[in-house]
């Protein structure tokens, strides 16, 4: 694939119905990778066999400002305070 556009970042991110704005980078700086929130599932991680495709969305979600996580922890604290669907179904303190 050549240069990648935000077209097709949005298209590969959105795909399968999960919106833009469940999507984050988790992970070291640097060593980031996708994921997102299912409501159904918690934290799904994409894999990209596209190299270029990947470090493009890796790059789209840094410039829409999308969460950047290091943990499990800090995902279920924003996914409470955000009530992002189904959160408390995956957070252990909820109950």
């Amino acid at each position: 694939m050549g240069a990648v556009s935000d077209e097709d970042v949005v298209a590969e991110l959105t795909h399968a119905g999960i919106p833009i704005d469940r999507y984050f980078l988790l992970g070291a700086p640097g060593r980031q990778g996708i994921a997102y929130w299912h409501p159904n599932n918690g934290v799904m991680a994409c894999a990209m066999d596209d190299h270029a495709l990947a470090l493009a969305c890796v790059e789209f979600l840094k410039s829409r400002r999308a969460h950047e996580f290091r943990t499990m922890r800090e995902i279920l604290e924003t996914a409470g305070r955000e009530q992002w669907p189904n959160w408390e179904k995956f957070d252990a303190n909820s109950s």
